[in-house]
């Protein structure tokens, strides 16, 4: 997996909640067309598939920032490798058990 190093600008930008999930969700769909979960038109068309894997993102989004308030209030807000990583293994793990499923294509 690759590793971008954040600017001191990124680390300013990373503070405005669309723009962090802009970036996050294009590393999430990077990973889905490397593996074919998504194609590309799935990503242009905004496609259920895609719609699937963004709200799996906006969920852990919410859920990291709720649990953060709650239980760290002294949480960096910019470490944003664990939420990746949640984000990742909820994708597997719902592929995996259907929690879920996954949209099939028409």
């Amino acid at each position: 997996m690759r590793k971008a190093s954040i600017t001191p600008l990124g680390k300013a930008l990373l503070g405005d909640k669309e723009i962090k999930r802009a970036l996050l969700l294009k590393q999430i769909e990077d990973i889905c067309l490397e593996v074919g979960l998504l194609n590309q038109s799935d990503v242009v068309n905004k496609s259920e598939q895609w719609q699937w894997v963004a709200d799996i993102v906006d969920d852990h989004i919410m859920g990291s920032g709720l649990l953060r308030r709650l239980m760290f209030k002294n949480a960096r807000a910019d470490d944003g490798c664990e939420l990746f990583n949640s984000i990742v293994r909820d994708i597997v793990e719902r592929l995996m058990t259907q929690q879920k499923p996954f949209p099939h294509r028409r």
